[in-house]
């Protein structure tokens, strides 16, 4: 299974919000973090609705990821 499909499955499958971050989505599609943002964006230019929510966790900015149902 590609990368691509992994993410797409993970994310998929957890439409909770605030979503999942990029680190959470790595472990969850055994996926090198670094290509999680890539495989968005991908998947973005493929169709997919995919939201990122910003939030900040204990004085850091955090990216979280959520497909549109």
């Amino acid at each position: 299974m590609s990368q691509i499909n992994k993410i797409a499955t993970v994310l998929t499958n957890n439409p909770a919000s605030p979503g999942l971050t990029a680190s959470m989505i790595a472990k969850k599609a055994g996926v090198p973090r670094a290509a999680v943002s890539k495989r968005v964006a991908d998947l973005r230019s493929e169709g997919f609705a995919i939201y990122t929510n910003y939030r900040n966790v204990n004085g850091v900015r955090k990216a979280y990821y959520r497909m549109a149902s």
